[in-house]
């Protein structure tokens, strides 16, 4: 939810039914004047690409899957999770791991690309696993830390050119579950409340003077501390419902932070007030929502949106009655809808953690199937992408779990029959990828045959006459397609400009690659790069594939390839691409 510069002790002061009241609330909550926000349609994302248990996580170097390393699982080219939620119906996507020195610029573009947002939070590290200084040896200190991983994150993505937020933001989550971890048993031992609040306080006052350092400008997103369902017996006040007194002990240390030992650089007290949403994770089912929390959360937070950070029952067949989860589901959003304060869900979770083992395979809309989709080199080791495959669950008898999320979140739906078959955006374009997919008809036929055109140095200016070319060529062969594409069809503008860039659909990973080929298996080619362009693997390919394919390309198809990492792209199609040279040519397509 976008941020509003507006002081929101005015509405906390106000009566609900008086009309300022409402106006403040309404700008408080929508920015625009609407009465709150769209209705958070959520998945947690953390697809672990281990189909067993042996080794758990620890054989993972990272697990931070928004960076470019990552984008064979959430890419076009590779599983295309991303578009794989928003044909579910989401419309935000929850991570967890956070490396601030790797860029995120590409998933937070993709996602906006897609007319999703996303909500990415601290790991972690800076908390409980950073070996030296982290917040639990700093007396529950954590500015430093929160603040130098911040100013990484802005500097890797989370900022535009013009110091803005990148728009596919939408929150922020300072930490996860902090009482459960800051100490871990926060909610049961005295005083453990007071350390739990002096972390996230601490926390939001490094965000704010990273940001501050940065001079982040225009609209701001929002901060959330996500905390557990469990019932915090150690607090003062609400020490009997669950969440809510881990919230009421934050709100009044953001307000008086010098009570719990902190001294904040910055007005956290004012941040709290306009910049704040409350959230939680709950595996319980949506019935028990509104006795346990949402029958009080009015009266405490009358001005504090809240959502469900995870939501997930998995005992739904085993409730008396039972319950499906379909049932679950439109109760927890018809509960969000009628509520000014509850934003709605984000659905635990995309993938099955098969490392975890045990009760946590319980959650994940989808195991991981036999069909390898692309291998995905990942800080050192090289992991297998598998195919989705849908679970059953007890809780739907009659559908997937992701069947029913679509119906729930009013989703357009997936193409299950392909879900573990070759991918017209990813196969090679050649006759063995054509033979890959014509056999899966028209349809994704129109997929492979719009990469021709793009390589090609065009772009298609009629749907319909690529739907109609495709149904055209099931029965042809690849060469009938690319020489039916190079006669300039009137479905199709070539551009004159065109030039052989790096293709951003691939990953940098796939970029370097061919730059280091091209670099160590062409005698006499200069590759030597200006500063301008050496900033990122794209640039680098830009320049160089550009400059290669003048000196020899004659054939877009075969020499502005590079294994898939680079494309002879229109500037319709490419934007602007400075570091490219522009090659006035089409060249002779050879099939």
């Amino acid at each position: 939810m976008p941020a509003c510069h507006l002081d929101r002790t005015a509405a906390l002061r106000c009566k609900r039914s008086s009309m300022k009241c409402l106006i403040l609330f309404s700008l408080l909550l929508g920015c625009r004047g609407e009465s709150k926000p769209a209705l958070i349609k959520g998945v947690s994302y953390g697809p672990v690409p281990l189909k067993h248990l042996a080794g758990g996580q620890s054989l993972l170097a990272q697990d931070d899957w928004m960076v470019e390393a990552a984008k064979p699982m959430w890419g076009e080219r590779g599983r295309d999770d991303l578009h794989v939620m928003k044909q579910l119906g989401a419309n935000m996507v929850r991570l967890y791991g956070n490396n601030p020195n790797q860029s995120h610029h590409s998933f937070l573009d993709k996602a906006h690309q897609l007319g999703m947002q996303v909500v990415p939070g601290m790991s972690d590290y800076p908390f409980i696993q950073m070996p030296d200084q982290k917040c639990m040896d700093t007396d529950y200190d954590c500015f430093n830390q929160s603040r130098d991983l911040y100013a990484l994150n802005l500097e890797t993505g989370f900022l535009t050119d013009s110091k803005e937020y990148h728009p596919a933001l939408a929150y922020f989550i300072v930490i996860n579950e902090p009482d459960l971890k800051m100490p871990p048993a926060a909610t049961t031992t005295p005083g453990g409340p007071r350390q739990m609040v002096k972390a996230v306080v601490s926390a939001l006052d490094g965000l704010l003077e990273a940001e501050k350092e940065a001079n982040v400008s225009g609209i701001l997103i929002n901060f959330t501390a996500t905390f557990s369902y469990a019932v915090c017996l150690a607090c003062d006040e609400l020490n009997y419902a669950p969440a809510l007194g881990q919230m009421a002990i934050l709100e009044d240390a953001m307000l008086h932070p010098e009570q719990y030992g902190y001294e904040p650089r910055n007005n956290v007290s004012e941040a709290y007030l306009t910049r704040w949403t409350q959230s939680f994770n709950t595996n319980n089912p949506a019935r028990d929502l509104e006795p346990q929390f949402f029958s009080k959360y009015p009266a405490r937070f009358p001005s504090t949106p809240v959502f469900v950070a995870e939501y997930h029952s998995p005992i739904l067949a085993y409730l008396r009655p039972p319950m499906t989860l379909e049932e679950d589901l439109e109760q927890a959003l018809s509960l969000a809808n009628s509520s000014d304060l509850f934003l709605g869900i984000f659905f635990f979770q995309y993938q099955m953690a098969y490392w975890k083992g045990g009760s946590e395979e319980n959650f994940g809309l989808f195991g991981l199937g036999d069909y390898r989709v692309a291998e995905m080199p990942y800080y050192g080791t090289t992991y297998d992408v598998w195919c989705l495959q849908p679970r059953v669950t007890s809780s739907t008898p009659d559908s997937s779990m992701s069947q029913v999320l679509t119906k729930v979140y009013e989703g357009p739906g997936l193409d299950y029959e392909f879900l573990c078959k070759p991918n017209p955006a990813s196969v090679a374009i050649s006759a063995d990828g054509f033979r890959d997919i014509v056999s899966q008809g028209a349809a994704r036929l129109a997929v492979f045959a719009k990469r021709v055109v793009e390589h090609l140095g065009a772009v298609v200016s009629s749907d319909s006459g690529l739907r109609s070319f495709s149904a055209s060529m099931v029965n042809k062969s690849y060469a009938d397609l690319v020489i039916a594409i190079s006669h300039k069809p009137a479905w199709t503008s070539f551009s004159s400009s065109a030039a052989c860039v790096a293709d951003r659909t691939a990953d940098a990973g796939q970029v370097g690659a061919a730059i280091s080929w091209l670099c160590g298996h062409t005698p006499g080619f200069s590759c030597e790069v200006p500063e301008s362009c050496a900033s990122d693997a794209f640039s680098t390919g830009d320049w160089l594939f550009s400059r290669w394919y003048q000196q020899v390309g004659r054939d877009p198809l075969m020499d502005c390839n590079f294994g898939g990492a680079a494309i002879f792209a229109s500037p319709a199609l490419r934007g602007d691409t400075p570091c490219s040279a522009r090659l006035r040519r089409l060249g002779t397509v050879l099939v």
